[in-house]
């Protein structure tokens, strides 16, 4: 299995297991960054490259319910492992959408790029040579991030597959410091396989330093041989959920996920199911369906 494919696997998993919530396995309602839309709140991508975007245009009710839609999406994927720096910049236009951004704010690292189009299908994200293909639909903001070098303006295009209409918000970002692993996680991993075990006990170490940091997390009804949880909505805002996993748990979780590897279209195909036309979180999803993610894994030894 490809690593792009395993770590889409991991992914995939850890969301169906995990749960982000404010109690009791409900979902949590989000802070969101209050975007002022007005001139004097964007570095207009009109005035800065010809692309289709105006005042008038901002300041209407729908263009500004997408603009924000645009932010609020970006900010809720980046809030997990960094923060939003700086004004966004907007762009509305047909085909190809370029973005222009000024000298990076202090501390920035990287760009992160929400878009919608207004026909479903793909569209590129492109800075400085670094390119992204995303999904994207009408409504639906898509969310990338791109490393880029930092400098005193970078421009970011993107390009509709379908040489539609493309709405593009884009932002300079800080990424947070991933936290080592600690010295029993590593000691779990040292022999270069997870039992079951580990994994319960690196999830518990992970369930204590929530605790720890305030934000107690929440089991929720589940299957052996995984973990069902749920994670306070305040937790990942503060980034405490983060660093508990990564110091505690990510490795391990990451290694016991991947006992997926053998079930896929084999073990869907012994019950009648062809997964191989299945994504992989359909494939999760139908195992979970059918009551199969036991009877597909390994044995919980």
């Amino acid at each position: 299995m490809s690593t792009e494919l395993a770590a889409d696997r991991d992914t995939a998993l850890r969301a169906v297991l995990v749960e982000t919530s404010a109690e009791e396995g409900r979902r949590a309602p989000r802070r969101r960054r209050r975007w002022i839309l007005g001139v004097g709140a964007f570095a207009l991508a009109g005035a800065l490259t010809g692309a289709a975007i105006t005042t008038t245009a901002i300041a209407s009710a729908d263009q500004a319910n997408r603009v924000f839609r645009l932010g609020a999406a970006a900010e809720q994927q980046v809030k997990t492992h960094g923060i939003l720096l700086g004004a966004p910049v907007v762009a509305d236009a047909s085909g190809t959408a370029r973005l222009v951004l000024r000298s990076a704010p202090p501390g920035a690292t990287r760009l992160a790029v929400s878009l919608e189009c207004f026909d479903d299908g793909q569209a590129v994200a492109s800075v400085a040579g670094v390119s992204e293909t995303v999904d994207c639909s009408v409504d639906t903001p898509a969310v990338t991030e791109l490393s880029a070098p930092v400098g005193p303006q970078q421009t970011v295009t993107v390009a509709a597959a379908a040489g539609g209409r493309i709405l593009a918000w884009a932002s300079w970002m800080r990424e947070r410091p991933v936290p080592a692993a600690s010295a029993q996680q590593n000691a779990d991993l040292s022999d270069g396989r997870v039992t079951h075990a580990e994994y319960l006990a690196a999830y518990s170490r992970y369930a204590g330093c929530m605790a720890e940091a305030g934000y107690p997390i929440a089991p929720v009804t589940g299957a052996p041989p995984f973990v069902f949880y749920a994670v306070p909505g305040a937790a990942v805002d503060a980034g405490a959920d983060g660093t508990c996993y990564a110091r505690e748990f990510a490795q391990v979780d990451r290694a016991w996920q991947s006992t997926l590897s053998d079930i896929d279209v084999a073990c869907l195909a012994e019950h009648g199911v062809d997964g191989a036309r299945l994504s992989i979180e359909q494939q999760l999803a139908e195992l979970r369906r059918l009551g199969l993610l036991q009877a597909c894994l390994p044995s919980q030894e």
